[in-house]
């Protein structure tokens, strides 16, 4: 479903602080080996970096940056689609806008 600029930011904002909560805290592996072999040396890095990106970014995320962090947060147990998809159902729900 396509949102407006404004409910777009906002399930945004709620699910990057979403994944950096569960972030937090987490003991990291040394490294990460994604499904098409890239590797990943520095997790926290990473992570923070590509999150900044997905947070400042306008419009929605489809791009390399997206595609990799959902990956990685694949690989340690986080799934992306899940926190995206209950941010905009607490975003919706305050708007009284009835999605699907």
């Amino acid at each position: 479903m396509k949102f407006s600029d404004n409910i777009e930011k906002e399930i945004k904002i709620i699910m990057v602080n979403t994944i950096r909560g569960e972030l937090e805290g987490m003991k990291f592996p040394d490294e990460i080996v994604l499904d098409f072999g890239a590797v990943i040396i520095d997790p926290k890095k990473f992570f923070e970096s590509h999150l900044n990106i997905v947070e400042h970014n306008t419009g929605y995320i489809k791009n390399i940056f997206g595609e990799r962090l959902t990956n990685a947060l694949n690989v340690i147990g986080i799934d992306a689609h899940k926190i995206r998809k209950q941010a905009e159902k607490f975003v919706l729900k305050k708007y009284g806008i009835n999605g699907k």
